[in-house]
C-alpha cells in the first residue's frame, strides 16, 4: 500500500470513527535494515482497533553462502535503496492486541 492510499485510508477512518492515537517509530532489524511502523488506534462500535503499516526496504535478492567445511550455510539479503515494501495489519483489543482480517473495517 503506497503512501497516498495509506493516507486516504487513515483519512477515511478518521472521518468515520475518529483517530484516538497515532504512533510512528523507526527501528533497526536484526539484519541491520531499517523498519518504519505507523499505527493508528480508533474505536468502532465500542471496540478498540489498531491499524498498523510496516515499511521496509524492498528485498532485491537473497544470496545463500554455503560452507562445506563447517557443514552450514547463511543467507544475506540485498535491499533496494529507493523502493519500499509495505504491510498493513488490523488488530482488535481483546485482553491484548489480536490480529483480525482487514475486511472487518468495512462492516
Amino acid at each position: 500500500m503506497d503512501d497516498e492510499r495509506w493516507e486516504t485510508l487513515i483519512d477515511l477512518i478518521d472521518d468515520r470513527f475518529g483517530i484516538e492515537k497515532t504512533e510512528k517509530t523507526k527501528t533497526t532489524r536484526e539484519d541491520g535494515s531499517p523498519e518504519w511502523r505507523e499505527s493508528n488506534t480508533f474505536v468502532r462500535n465500542g471496540t478498540r482497533f489498531k491499524i498498523e503499516r510496516v515499511t521496509r526496504p524492498k528485498v532485491l535478492d537473497v544470496k545463500t553462502f554455503y560452507a562445506r567445511r563447517h557443514g552450514g550455510s547463511r543467507t544475506e539479503a540485498v535491499y533496494s535503496e529507493t523502493e519500499r515494501s509495505h504491510t498493513v495489519r488490523l488488530y482488535q483489543w481483546q485482553n491484548g492486541w489480536e490480529e483480525v482480517d482487514l475486511s472487518q473495517i468495512s462492516r
